[in-house]
């Protein structure tokens, strides 16, 4: 009866994890990835062109990074639709989910530690 519990309670986790708000924008694609330690890399106007593509499902080792033992960053930009600021109920709040983090994260958003 104990497993059956357990296995009820992952999948109401799963379901409540993978579903997306209305209005919800995907960050999927599009993400840049840098290896190393530099607090600048927080700052919004940085010049990524030197930055490589990564995904997001994988882990960096499998992508053909070296094997890191350290910080790394990944960088995405984007922009939420005026549209979807009319319509919002709460005009002054953002909602991120992070996905599975390893070991440590410190996230920004415009260059601010949130």
């Amino acid at each position: 009866m104990k497993n059956i519990y357990t296995l009820f309670i992952l999948f109401c986790l799963t379901i409540i994890i993978t579903a997306q708000p209305e209005g919800a924008i995907k960050l999927n694609d599009g993400w840049k990835f840098k290896s190393g330690d530099d607090l600048n890399f927080r700052l919004p106007l940085l010049d990524e062109s030197n930055w490589q593509n990564i995904s997001l499902t994988k882990v960096w080792d499998y992508q053909g990074f070296d094997k890191l033992v350290g910080y790394a960053w990944y960088r995405i930009k984007f922009v939420i639709p005026s549209s979807l600021k009319e319509t919002s109920m709460l005009k002054d709040s953002l909602k991120i989910f992070m996905g599975r983090i390893d070991d440590y994260d410190k996230t920004f958003l415009n260059g601010k530690l949130i």
